[in-house]
């Protein structure tokens, strides 16, 4: 949804995630099982049809209806109020062409106007994979040379990278330095750079967002 808002669904290269509403996990899993479905590593189903990937998910066992960061009370309303990025916080119902939002937010133009606005934000703080989200959130704002991280998110980043890969002083003290760090602690290069300019940038920034210098540090992304 986030990208077809964008209008750049030929660049679309993620899964995409569908809830069902149903309390009958082994129905599902007897129904997917047909399309030779795999349990993915948070619970949910893996699908593969064609060229496209699915993460299939009954509404229940969503990660963070099911360790209760967020009351499903009013079903599938509730379910942008689980997304770690603002961005993601939107949902279609198939059944009922209905878009739900995240709280605050009361229409389409709103959420358009807020993924215009170039700042990507926290939405839900609690997610099963803390590095994987900052490391999607420093790639998202590579994208385009107005794409800013939110306060929020550049204190999470900042707190949850500096402690993912070691000494942080390490990733801003030049390439030797995080050649060494990369090949010590298994983390590719690659991620090791991005994850160095970004800590090195933000030291450096007085606001309390975050925006990457697209130009200076390409990255290689």
């Amino acid at each position: 949804m986030r990208d077809l808002a964008l209008m750049r669904p030929n660049r679309f290269r993620s899964d995409l995630d569908l809830v069902v509403n149903t309390e009958d996990e082994n129905g599902l899993a007897r129904v997917l099982g047909s399309l030779e479905a795999r349990r993915n590593r948070h619970g949910g189903f893996r699908v593969r049809i064609d060229k496209w990937r699915f993460d299939v998910w009954s509404l229940s066992s969503t990660w963070a209806f099911k360790h209760g960061y967020v009351k499903p009370e009013r079903g599938f309303e509730d379910l942008p109020s689980t997304t770690f990025f603002t961005w993601d916080a939107v949902v279609y119902g198939v059944d009922t062409g209905i878009l739900y939002f995240r709280p605050g937010v009361v229409d389409a133009d709103e959420y358009l106007a807020d993924l215009l606005s170039g700042v990507l934000e926290i939405n839900l703080e609690p997610n099963p994979n803390p590095i994987g989200n900052v490391i999607r959130a420093l790639r998202l704002v590579q994208e385009q040379p107005t794409r800013e991280l939110g306060e929020r998110l550049t204190q999470y980043a900042v707190r949850t990278l500096g402690g993912a890969v070691g000494d942080s002083r390490l990733l801003t003290e030049g390439r030797p330095s995080r050649r060494i760090l990369a090949a010590n602690t298994g983390v590719p290069l690659e991620t090791v750079e991005m994850v160095g300019a970004f800590l090195m940038l933000a030291s450096r920034n007085e606001r309390s967002r975050f925006r990457f210098p697209r130009l200076q540090y390409p990255l290689g992304l």
